[in-house]
């Protein structure tokens, strides 16, 4: 939910990052195509909850089980929907942040590019990420990272060299969170058999 609210701020700020010598017709093209795609899925939506009786009819029995615990937790948030709204906000702000240091980084890399690109490429590119093609999608955000900053006039090797920074400072950090733990386990804690 929070890449989707950071790539549709990212598409609503789009234009005005396309270089000048895109035609009006193309950033009415994706107006277009912006408007269309959220009327499909608003339709697929309602669909869906027009029909979810003949869609889920004849379920067996270990689905329908799997169906009312999310039930039941829907109806758990829906009594706290704050609590819902906090996390939601707070996890924009979180990617958020990480796509400011994201910039940040391209920007030591040589790389100078508006944020409203970044808003618009770099939640699509970690979406592509979840593609199960590489383990933690590394090799794929960075290819989809450069193909979508293309249009806007990054050069494609400081777009790389900038995705595998950000890769590198996860990696690390990672690693150090991991080292950290290890070095602060209680070594006489008691076995579990």
């Amino acid at each position: 939910m929070a890449q989707a609210a950071l790539v549709t701020t990212g598409v609503l700020l789009l234009p005005a990052s396309l270089p000048d010598a895109v035609p009006d017709d193309v950033e009415g093209a994706l107006w277009t195509v912006f408007w269309v795609a959220l009327i499909v899925v608003a339709v697929l939506m309602a669909l869906t909850v027009l029909l979810r009786k003949k869609l889920l009819g004849g379920r067996s029995v270990r689905f329908r089980r799997k169906l009312a615990r999310l039930r039941h937790a829907l109806r758990a948030v829906g009594k706290k929907p704050h609590a819902l709204g906090l996390g939601w906000v707070m996890g924009i702000a979180i990617q958020f942040t990480f796509l400011v240091l994201t910039a940040l980084l391209a920007m030591s890399c040589g790389l100078r590019m508006p944020l409203r690109a970044w808003l618009f490429a770099w939640p699509l590119a970690k979406l592509a990420a979840v593609l199960p093609l590489t383990q933690g999608g590394i090799g794929v955000r960075e290819a989809a990272l450069v193909a979508l900053m293309a249009p806007f006039g990054a050069p494609g090797a400081l777009v790389l060299a900038a995705g595998l920074a950000w890769e590198a400072v996860i990696i690390a950090g990672g690693l150090i969170a991991g080292g950290t733990a290890f070095a602060l386990r209680d070594p006489v804690a008691p076995r579990r058999d």
